[in-house]
C-alpha cells in the first residue's frame, strides 16, 4: 500500500512538471510567433539570407537574375528559410516562421538533455524556463540569420548524444550526421564535430571498447563530410552556380575540382575578414555581454506603441539575458571545480561543448567577429546554471537562492523585452537598458 502510495505521488510530481514545461513551450512559442512581421523590413543580415532563400528556391543556387553570385557560407539554413518562404509567402512571417519553429524545438530540446543529464524533470523544467527566456535565443529565434538553425542542429546532436539508446553506434551515426547538417549551416559546425569526436572516444574508452569497436567508430564522422557535400546539390545540379564550370570539364573530377576550388575562395574570404565594424567584439568578451550587437533601430515619429510624444526608439538588440548569462560565469567556475576536484563527469560535455562555441574564436587574430556568434554557447551555459542549481537544492539557503535567481532571469527577460523584439517606446526607457555604454 505505501508503495502503491509513493508511486502515485511520483506520477503526480512528473505530471506536475510536463504541465510546468508544456506551458514554458506554450508561452515561449508565443512569444516567439507573436508579432513576428515587426519590423517589416529585414533585420540586420536578413537581407542577404533572406535573398539566398529566393534564390534557391528561382535557381536552385544562389544566381542573381540568372547570373552566379558568390556566396560565403553552405547552403542549409538558407534552405530551411526558404522553406519557410515556399509555404507561407515571401513577406516578414514568411522570412522568420521556419527559423522561430526551429526556436521553439529548442526550448523542448534543452529540457530533455537536462532530464537525461541530471535525471530530473524539475531540471528539465528549469533549463526550459531558462532557455525560453534567454534574450539571445529569443532574438536569433525571431530573425531569418544562419546561427538559430546552427544551434538547433547542435542541440539536437546533443540531445541524440545524451539520451539513453541500445544501438550506440547508430546513434553516433545520427549524430554525426545532424553534426553534418550544423557544419551545413555554417563552418563553425565544424568546431562540434571536432567536439563530439573527442566526446565518443572518451566514453568509448570509459565503456571498455576495444580498438577495433573505437576503429569502426572513427569512420563514423564522415558521415558528417558526406552530409555536407549533399547540402550542395542545387550547386551539383545546376548549370549557374558559382565556379560552378570553373574546371572547363564536366567529368566527376572536373566537378570536384570546381567545388574544391570554390570553397578554397570561401576559405580565402573568411582568413582575409578584417574589416572594421563598430559593433565587433572579441570572444573573450562574449560572456561579460560587453559588445552586443545592434539587430535594428528606428525612432518612428509619435504616436508609436508605448511612446505617445518626444522622441521614440524602436530597437532589437542581440544580448543575453543580463542576470542569466553573468550568473553563468559563476556556474562555468563551479563546473569546472566539479569536474577537475570532484570529478562529476556529467558536466564534462558541458564544457567540452561550451569550449567548442568560444575557444577557437579566441584565435581568430583580427578578423571580424560579433557578439551574436554567442548563440551557440546559449544552452550550454542555461544546462551549466541548471547543474548549479540542482546541486544546491539539498540546502535550504541553496533552494532559496535559486528561486531568487529564476526569479530574477524572468523579471530581467521580461524587462528587456521592449528592445527585443521591436516595441516603440519612449527614448529614455530605451536608454535605461542601456545599462553599459559599451551597448549603444
Amino acid at each position: 500500500m505505501l508503495a502503491h502510495y509513493a508511486l502515485l505521488e511520483r506520477l503526480h510530481r512528473r505530471s506536475l512538471q510536463w504541465g510546468l514545461q508544456a506551458a514554458i513551450l506554450l508561452v515561449g512559442g508565443y512569444l516567439r510567433l507573436a508579432h513576428l512581421s515587426r519590423p517589416s523590413t529585414f533585420i540586420f543580415d536578413e537581407l542577404y539570407y533572406v535573398k539566398g532563400a529566393q534564390q534557391f528556391l528561382k535557381y536552385g543556387v544562389e544566381a542573381d537574375g540568372g547570373q552566379a553570385v558568390f556566396i560565403v557560407h553552405p547552403p542549409i539554413g538558407k534552405w530551411v528559410i526558404a522553406l519557410g518562404i515556399q509555404l507561407f509567402g515571401d513577406t516578414p512571417f514568411g522570412w522568420r516562421i521556419a527559423v522561430a519553429f526551429l526556436g521553439i524545438l529548442s526550448i523542448l530540446l534543452v529540457g530533455r538533455i537536462a532530464y537525461w543529464l541530471f535525471r530530473s524533470e524539475s531540471a528539465a523544467t528549469i533549463a526550459s524556463l531558462l532557455y525560453a527566456v534567454d534574450a539571445l535565443a529569443f532574438v536569433h529565434s525571431r530573425t531569418s540569420l544562419l546561427d538559430s538553425v546552427l544551434v538547433f542542429w547542435l542541440i539536437l546532436a546533443f540531445y541524440l548524444m545524451v539520451r539513453p539508446t541500445k544501438n550506440v553506434n547508430l546513434n553516433y551515426a545520427l549524430v554525426f550526421a545532424v553534426l553534418g547538417l550544423a557544419t551545413a549551416t555554417k563552418w563553425s559546425g565544424g568546431y562540434f564535430v571536432a567536439a563530439f569526436i573527442a566526446w565518443m572516444l572518451i566514453s568509448s574508452f570509459r565503456a571498455g571498447a576495444d580498438l577495433k569497436i573505437i576503429g569502426a567508430r572513427l569512420t563514423l564522422p564522415f558521415i558528417s563530410i558526406a552530409v555536407y557535400i549533399l547540402s550542395w546539390w542545387g550547386w551539383f545540379a545546376s548549370k549557374i552556380g558559382y565556379d560552378r564550370n570553373w574546371s572547363d570539364s564536366t567529368s566527376f573530377i572536373g566537378t570536384l575540382r570546381s567545388f574544391i576550388h570554390y570553397h578554397a575562395e570561401m576559405i580565402h574570404f573568411h582568413v582575409r575578414l578584417h574589416t572594421p565594424h563598430p559593433y565587433m567584439a572579441e570572444a573573450w568578451s562574449w560572456l561579460l555581454l560587453k559588445r552586443p550587437t545592434a539587430f535594428y533601430y528606428s525612432t518612428p515619429t509619435t504616436p508609436a506603441g508605448t511612446c505617445k510624444s518626444g522622441t521614440c526608439s524602436d530597437a532589437i538588440l542581440a544580448i543575453g539575458t543580463p542576470v542569466l548569462w553573468w550568473g553563468a560565469i559563476a556556474a562555468i567556475l563551479y563546473a569546472l571545480y566539479r569536474f577537475l576536484i570532484k570529478q562529476d563527469e556529467r558536466v564534462a560535455p558541458l564544457l567540452l561543448a561550451l569550449a567548442a562555441g568560444i575557444v577557437p574564436w579566441l584565435f581568430v587574430g583580427q578578423r571580424t567577429i560579433f557578439f551574436f556568434y554567442a548563440i551557440a554557447l546559449a544552452p550550454w551555459l542555461v544546462l551549466l546554471v541548471v547543474y548549479a542549481i540542482m546541486r544546491s537544492r539539498n540546502h535550504p539557503l541553496g533552494q532559496i537562492l535559486s528561486a531568487f535567481f529564476l526569479l530574477a532571469v524572468v523579471v530581467n527577460f521580461l524587462y528587456f523585452l521592449p528592445i527585443l523584439d521591436a516595441q516603440p517606446l519612449p527614448y529614455d526607457q530605451w536608454h535605461a537598458r542601456m545599462w553599459l555604454g559599451s551597448w549603444i
